[in-house]
């Protein structure tokens, strides 16, 4: 009987292993400022950690912005007037776009356009301490992140940031086959704010 009992507890032992190694689904959306590892973000001296982390994860070079054209001015202080965002369809001399830059993952096409039509319809703004990026978007191990370039704390409205992630998502379409299924890319604002669409299994 001991035997038997004995067997007993290591067959359930050996289930409850198993069970505890499975894995937990992933969270279907994130929104908003999800957190990013601490330890990282410490590591380049982030002052909110557990909101933020520094450009320097993303590779980003904040002095380049593009040419900025001699009869417009921005007002870092302000929230960034970001009208000329909607026209995505002409080159436009507020923001340059890179395509498929090195070292950035496929984002699914599918799921950025979830995060592109949630963003445009909010009507927040959203805060960003200097040379830091977080993400607004995350889904399906694909994100929408902004990083702010600027020497000062930026004041954006959510919606324009999802306005620059459709220009990345019409001008960036990587095609496998006949059909785009995935895109990668940065659009750089002459306001010195950045936003990246790219792979991103760390936190999605």
């Amino acid at each position: 009987m001991r035997n038997i009992m004995m067997i007993l507890a290591i067959w359930f032992a050996t289930f409850a292993m198993m069970a505890l190694a499975l894995p937990t689904p992933d969270t279907d959306i994130a929104y908003f400022n999800e957190t990013e590892a601490t330890v990282a973000s410490q590591a380049f001296g982030a002052t909110t950690a557990d909101e933020t982390f520094p450009i320097q994860l993303l590779g980003i070079d904040p002095s380049f912005v593009p040419a900025e054209p001699a009869d417009l001015a921005f007002d870092s202080a302000e929230p960034t007037d970001t009208a000329s965002l909607d026209n995505a369809k002409d080159d436009n001399p507020y923001w340059d776009v890179e395509c498929h830059p090195n070292g950035y993952g496929q984002a699914e096409m599918g799921s950025i356009r979830t995060g592109i039509k949630h963003l445009r319809k909010q009507t927040e703004d959203t805060v960003l301490q200097p040379n830091h990026c977080t993400r607004l978007f995350c889904k399906h191990h694909s994100a929408i992140i902004w990083c702010n370039v600027a020497n000062g704390v930026q004041d954006i409205t959510i919606k324009s940031i999802g306005d620059a992630a459709n220009i990345v998502f019409k001008k960036c379409p990587w095609h496998f086959g006949y059909a785009p299924t995935s895109l990668a890319g940065i659009l750089r604002h002459v306001d010195r704010f950045q936003v990246i669409v790219k792979e991103d299994h760390w936190k999605c």
